[in-house]
């Protein structure tokens, strides 16, 4: 991979002056922003490497996948790629939460890279195991309900033909602000690709997906960007009660339930797994 790609795509910085430089890694849930109270301690005496993951902070989000990120090793390879491309070797690595462990992933891999490494309230396991161990999340946590939404905006090709290009887009910007209006906090929405738009839902079974469902719809009738209704289809997918399906498989059975969405007519929401009709 080319230098400029890490240091473009996970936001680095490098700031301060000093012989000896240290690599601030961040956990998850925050970015290199967490450091900033620490820095000014810092940046007199050594050159300091701040960077976000890919997903967080100002990194290009466009380049996450589940594919890579799916597990710490894609995490740990943005690491060795923001070294690599500032050219660095025995750095000390200062990781908070389980940058501690993704650290310790990089030094095994390249074990020139790190001088020393200094863990900040590391978590081999993140799962609490009362009364001896506490590791930050309850099994229940974990297992809440969870689901999915693939969203997708009927014959946008046939818009796209018929009004052009640029009324296309301002119906992607309109359904998108549409969606944005009827999001609550528990809801992380996000355009996939083309007309396709992805909900997350946080404490929600696919009972209480189909009710997002409902809202969206009810708010993409209200669009008047080319002067006429836009349809949509829903495809939706929920973990099972023992958290048995990954974020990728949801996504997949999501996009699945969409298709059959689709094949049943349009502008209808259809659950994984439901019978079609």
């Amino acid at each position: 991979m080319p230098a400029s790609i890490a240091i473009e795509r996970n936001n680095v910085k490098v700031i301060g002056k000093g012989r000896q430089t240290l690599v601030l890694v961040h956990g998850f849930g925050c970015d290199q922003n967490m450091w900033r109270f620490l820095t000014p301690y810092l940046d007199q005496h050594h050159r300091i490497v701040l960077f976000d993951y890919t997903g967080s902070g100002k990194s290009d989000a466009s380049e996450f996948s589940v594919e890579r990120y799916g597990t710490l090793d894609g995490y740990a390879q943005d690491l060795i790629e923001v070294c690599q491309g500032l050219d660095l070797q025995d750095v000390v690595l200062i990781g908070h939460s389980v940058s501690a462990m993704i650290g310790l992933i990089v030094s095994m891999q390249v074990p020139t890279l790190f001088s020393r490494q200094i863990m900040i309230c590391p978590s081999p396991c993140f799962l609490n195991d009362p009364p001896g161990y506490l590791g930050g999340f309850d099994r229940a946590d974990i297992e809440r309900p969870f689901a999915v939404l693939m969203i997708d905006i009927d014959h946008f090709k046939s818009i796209n033909d018929t009004f052009g290009h640029t009324a296309g887009d301002e119906v992607l910007r309109a359904f998108g602000l549409a969606l944005k209006s009827v999001a609550r906090d528990n809801e992380i929405i996000a355009r996939y690709g083309g007309e396709e738009f992805i909900c997350a839902l946080q404490n929600v079974d696919a009972e209480g997906a189909l009710s997002v469902a409902s809202r969206v719809h009810a708010a993409a009738r209200t669009l008047q960007a080319i002067g006429r209704p836009v349809n949509v289809s829903f495809g939706v997918a929920d973990r099972d009660p023992q958290g048995g399906r990954d974020l990728a498989a949801l996504i997949h059975q999501a996009d699945l339930a969409l298709y059959q969405a689709k094949s049943l007519g349009r502008n209808r929401t259809q659950a994984y797994g439901a019978p079609q009709g």
